[in-house]
């Protein structure tokens, strides 16, 4: 499943490009390094570094991340209720400061 590493705010969480919302709950850096070298093993650890500079650097690990790339990632995001699509400051406070607890926010529904 490709995935990226996206940041907001000071949490990091992973990101699925197949259902476009998070698949982990936000950590502080040095949690996502742990929960990173567990989840993938060393033949993938080797890349992180890199893949955090871009998100540092980007809000997102994407290679091709421009200043926009996020905000256009979270633009067509499924992370809400029913799979609307919430505001960065819903995605914070629901994967990051609630911890995925609770009911998922009712986001906006796209047209179309």
């Amino acid at each position: 499943m490709p995935t990226h590493i996206i940041k907001l705010k000071d949490q990091y969480l992973e990101w699925s490009t197949i259902i476009d919302a998070p698949i982990t709950t936000g950590m502080t850096l040095k949690a996502f390094k742990i929960y990173y070298q567990i989840e993938y093993g060393n033949s993938q650890a080797k890349y992180l570094d890199e893949r955090l500079t871009r998100a540092e650097r980007m809000g997102t690990s994407h290679l091709c991340a421009s200043n926009e790339s996020l905000h256009l990632m979270l633009s067509y995001n499924r992370a809400g209720k029913n799979e609307t699509t919430l505001t960065a400051d819903q995605i914070y406070d629901f994967y990051c400061v609630r911890q995925c607890e609770g009911s998922k926010p009712e986001g906006v529904q796209e047209e179309g």
